[in-house]
Order: structure tokens, then C-alpha cells, then sequence
């Protein structure tokens, strides 16, 4: 339980802004806090109060100076106690939401800060219930949630699962136990998507079972009917058994755990699959070669492998083993099958997950088209492959672009730009403020340039008609940015739910302030590489398409190298003339 009064106060520092707190952020790090002497000797897992650089009263935090996020946001209200009907009130919304969503006990019951316990992890297993403590906080006060467990969902074993790189990056042990009840000593037979399998809650990955493949499972299931299928670093079955039960003719899961395979082998055999059904252990990259070599072909392969990149240190090496992966993969796929791709990677992000994928596609001389894009815990897509690109099926989430005036007002730039966005299926988004700047910056120009500003403007929004956004005056008040003449852009990227800025001024969008509002910023070079380094030889051919044009229009003999040099996109330029 808590008393507010005698709580220590962290403090955010005057440059780091609490409006990303205040609209619904759930962490703060520490180059954001005030982190004196007495700030370090607060104990790890002290709930505190967490206040800007005003001193007013942000809310209830849980505090670990030892870890690089300090404190993690428990409630808004700082008159809140911490107590057992907290816990209650927290596990009993989130038991009310699960029921309406599944109709059987097993399920992730709560999910961290989506259900109000950060760091926290329940899974269940109908009244068995798998308790991951990743935060310092909730390790301190780890009996009260179990017993508000127990309490709400009459729970008769909970786990202590301890294992995991989260707990030791808090300073935490490693000790996995039962708190209520006895370890089970049989795994627990879970029914899901039609499909059986056996979770070890004891000496199984994770907590047992993917809960969080759910979905992923039931989509690759409609893919498999009548289909060969591969299941790659498979676990217990995840995906060949929600394929068999989906009505695959014949599914192999390979896994590098024998123990996994056998609970595998023995849901396969309580679905009465058992003859439709074989598992081969091994390294999984050694698996993929030996069938390339063996020239198998899948009407069906799935890859889900462990997380390759699970801090930025190991980012590069881990989109390498991604592509590796996928190239592996995409040999055993018969043309016009599916090939499903997920990862787990924290230092990965979608982005550049599906562009280490595609690269791999690529470089196994085959062609995909994505039909199927999830970004929950697991960011995936499914892709057909075969010989034909098809990108009228491509269905995967585009990235939404606000391009700055500084970037539509150059010619070469805004033909390259947006030529990127048609290619990539990238949305560019603008307002009709910017576009009047570009007509005004034009006007530098004389009364020609401006007149030919305003016909291509025209021409813009005849092609992009859901391009222009616009927002309510108050909205310019709201946010905040160092230039005020700058705020309506980034206003006008809020409204459009844009993923990045596309501008030439960083020192103007200080990401600092753009990360409070979900948002980011690029320049225009670095946003052609990224697609460059995804479609080289699009973007190659638009680079031409581009000199051929400025050539034709001032009569010039530019080179690919000389004009995006000039147009200020020296790394583009290089790479479309090598």
C-alpha cells in the first residue's frame, strides 16, 4: 500500500517535455529525469511521484534508477494507493475484455501497459496461470498481485516465470517458482484455432505457448487447405498444427528442441493428424539448406524464428540472419505459394524487418507480392511467390509521408520523392499552406515561375486528391516547435496520422519534440536510400527517367551523379551511378 505523502518525487529535466506523459506515454527514460544523489538511492520498484520541471504533479510512477527506463507510469491520479484493490480493479477489467473476446480460458490476460500493470505478463491456461514479473516494480510487490489474481479469477496454481532478458536488464533474479499451488508436471493440452497443443509451463520457451501467434496461426491456416506445409522453428507446432486443422494435407515442423517436438507430435496425435504429421530437429539454417539441396517445394512455409535482433547492438547481424532466413525460405516455396515471415526483433522495426526479408526473396531469384501485413507483438507478412510482381494485390500497410515545402519546391527533389512514394506504395500528404509556400517560394523566380509553381501544383492534386490535410486553428496552439511558423506542419502530419516528416530543415523538427507526438523525421536522401536499398533498380530507373526530363527541359546534358548532386541527394546520386 501506498502513502502519497511520504512518496520520493522524481522530476522531469526543463528540456525534456511532459506532453507526451500527459497524452497516454507510459515510460520515462533516464536523460529525461532529474538524477541526483537522492534520486539514485530511491530502491528499485519504489512507486513514486513523477512531476515535470514546474513541479506539477504528473502521476504515480514505479521507479528504477538502475534501469535505463527509471520510472513507468502507474496512474494519473497521485492520490491513488497502490494496494490490493488496485490490482483487483486492473485484473478484473482485463478479465472482463478476455471474456468477451475468447471462448475459452487461454489467453494472455494481461498484457503489460495495454492492461495498466507495466512490465507485467499473464498468461493463462484455464486455472493454471503463468506470472511474468519484468519489472522491478511489480517483482516488490509480487505477492499482491498474485493474491488479486487468485481473488478474481480463483486461479489454483500461479507460476513465477523468471526467465527472460527483461528481468536481468532491471536488475532482477532469475528464479522461476510456484507461488500458489504445485508445478504441474504434465504439460497443459490447449485447444486453439481448431488445432491442439501441449504447453509445458515449467520447461517450455516463454511461458509455454505463443499466445500472442493467435491471429498469425488462423491466417496461415486459411492459406493451407489441400497445401504442403513447412513450419520453421515450429516450438510445439504453432503454425503446422493450425494448419492441419485448417486442412493441410501434410505438415513438417522443425525445431531445433527435441522436447518441443515431441509435445508437437503429441497434439498431432489427440487431433488424430498423427499420419499427416512429421517433425525434423535440427539447426533450422542447416534444415533449410539440406531441403534447397533436397529441391523440396511447400505450397505453404512459415518462419518464425527467435528474436535475431533483440537489442540495437545486434541489429545488423540480426536483418542479416532475416534475410538469410528468407532466401532460404523462398527456394522451398512452389510458385504461386505462400511464404510467411515473422519476427520477435525489439531492434527491428517493420521497416526495415520487411525490407531485410525482401532483399532475402530477392537474392533467392524469386519475386513476392505481399498480401498480408500484422504489426502486434510480432510484426509479420505473408507473400505468394512465383516469377510475376503483381502490386495490385499489395494490401500491406503503406507508410504516410508529410513532405515539407523544402522538398516539394525543387524540382529534381519533388520528381524524385514522389516518384519513391508511387513505387513503394508510400501515401505523400501536404496542406494547402504548404503548397501556397512552395507558390510563394517560387516566386523568387519571377511571375513564370510562379504561374509554373501553380500548374504543377494543380496537376499534384489531381493525382494525389487524398493528399491534402487539414485541422482545426486550435490544433497550431497545441503542439509545439521551436520555429512557430514550423508548428503547422507538424500539425498538419498529426492530422494526417503521418509516420514521418520528409524535410531538408532538422533543425527545425527537433526529434525530441516529434517523438512525443508518435512522429519522426527524414531527409530526402536518406528516405531514397532506404528505397533504393529495397528496389534498386525502380529507383535507378526513375533517376534516369528524372535526367532525362531536367535535361530535356533546360536543354542540359546533366548526369545521373551531377544532377542529384546538385539537387542535394549526394548518397542517392552515387548509388543510381555506380
Amino acid at each position: 500500500m501506498t502513502d502519497t505523502a511520504t512518496l520520493p518525487i522524481i522530476r522531469l529535466r526543463p528540456n525534456a517535455a511532459p506532453r507526451a506523459i500527459r497524452f497516454g506515454f507510459p515510460w520515462v527514460y533516464e536523460n529525461e529525469l532529474v538524477m541526483d544523489r537522492r534520486s539514485r538511492k530511491i530502491e528499485p520498484g519504489q512507486i513514486g511521484i513523477l512531476e515535470d520541471a514546474d513541479r506539477n504533479s504528473l502521476g504515480l510512477v514505479a521507479i528504477n534508477p538502475n534501469s535505463k527506463i527509471v520510472a513507468r507510469m502507474l496512474d494519473r491520479n497521485v492520490d491513488t494507493l497502490i494496494d490490493l484493490d488496485w490490482f483487483r480493479g486492473k485484473i478484473s477489467r482485463a478479465l472482463t475484455m478476455r471474456d468477451r473476446l475468447f471462448d475459452a480460458p487461454f489467453y494472455r490476460l494481461i498484457h503489460a501497459e495495454s492492461d495498466g500493470l507495466p512490465g507485467v505478463i499473464i498468461d493463462r491456461f484455464n486455472d493454471h496461470f503463468v506470472v511474468q514479473p519484468n519489472a522491478a516494480w511489480a517483482d516488490r510487490l509480487i505477492d499482491m498481485l498474485v493474491q488479486a489474481l487468485v481473488d478474481v479469477t480463483g486461479a489454483t496454481c500461479v507460476i513465477k516465470n523468471a526467465t527472460g532478458r527483461t528481468r536481468s536488464l532491471e536488475g532482477l533474479d532469475d528464479t522461476s517458482l510456484a507461488l500458489v499451488g504445485t508445478l504441474p508436471t504434465n504439460p497443459i493440452q490447449v485447444s486453439m484455432n481448431g488445432a491442439v497443443y501441449m504447453a509445458d509451463l515449467t520447461g517450455g520457451q516463454k511461458t509455454g505457448l505463443f499466445f500472442d501467434q493467435r491471429p498469425n496461426h488462423a491466417f496461415a491456416a486459411g492459406l493451407s487447405r489441400g497445401a504442403r506445409v513447412l513450419d520453421v522453428f515450429s516450438h510445439v507446432g504453432g503454425f503446422s498444427l493450425a494448419a492441419l486443422a485448417g486442412g493441410a494435407d501434410h505438415a513438417i515442423a522443425v525445431d531445433g528442441s527435441a522436447a518441443a517436438l515431441d509435445l508437437a507430435e503429441k497434439g498431432a496425435r489427440i487431433m488424430g493428424v498423427q499420419d499427416q504429421f512429421e517433425t525434423r530437429r535440427g539447426d533450422a539454417f542447416d534444415v533449410l539448406t539440406s531441403m534447397v539441396e533436397e529441391g523440396a517445394r511447400f505450397d505453404v512455409v512459415i518462419c518464425d524464428p527467435p528474436a535475431f535482433a533483440s537489442a540495437k547492438p545486434a541489429l545488423e547481424a540480426g536483418l542479416r540472419a532475416y534475410e538469410r532466413i528468407a532466401r532460404l525460405a523462398a527456394q522451398l516455396v512452389e510458385e504461386g505459394g505462400y511464404l510467411s515471415l515473422c519476427s520477435c526483433s525489439h531492434a527491428a522495426d517493420l521497416a526495415k524487418f520487411r525490407n531485410a526479408s525482401i532483399r532475402g526473396i530477392g537474392r533467392a531469384d524469386r519475386t513476392s507480392a505481399l498480401i498480408h501485413g500484422i504489426c502486434r507483438s510480432r510484426p509479420s507478412f505473408a507473400s505468394t511467390i512465383g516469377r510475376e510482381w503483381i502490386p495490385e494485390i499489395i494490401v500491406f500497410p503503406s507508410m504516410k509521408l508529410l513532405i515539407d515545402t523544402c522538398v516539394l519546391f525543387p524540382t529534381v527533389m519533388r520528381h524524385a520523392v514522389l516518384g519513391t512514394c508511387r513505387i513503394q506504395g508510400w501515401t505523400p500528404l501536404w496542406s494547402d499552406r504548404i503548397l501556397e509556400e512552395w507558390a510563394h517560394s517560387a516566386r523568387k523566380l519571377g511571375v513564370d515561375g510562379e504561374m509554373q509553381a501553380r500548374g504543377e501544383i494543380a496537376l499534384l492534386k489531381a493525382e494525389w486528391p487524398k493528399a491534402v490535410v487539414s485541422w482545426p486553428a486550435e490544433m497550431e496552439r497545441q503542439v509545439w516547435l521551436p520555429d512557430e511558423n514550423d508548428r503547422h506542419v507538424l500539425a498538419a502530419a498529426i492530422t494526417g496520422s503521418a509516420d514521418l516528416i520528409v524535410t531538408l530543415n532538422a533543425r527545425d523538427f527537433p526529434r525530441g519534440y516529434l517523438k512525443e507526438e508518435g512522429l519522426d523525421r527524414i531527409d530526402p536522401d536518406a528516405l531514397l536510400m532506404q528505397a533504393f536499398s529495397d528496389n534498386p533498380d525502380a529507383l535507378t530507373r526513375l533517376a534516369q527517367e528524372t535526367m532525362e526530363i531536367a535535361n530535356s527541359f533546360h536543354g542540359a546534358n546533366w548526369t545521373l551523379r551531377a544532377l542529384f548532386k546538385k539537387a542535394r541527394l549526394p548518397r542517392f546520386a552515387k548509388a543510381v551511378s555506380a
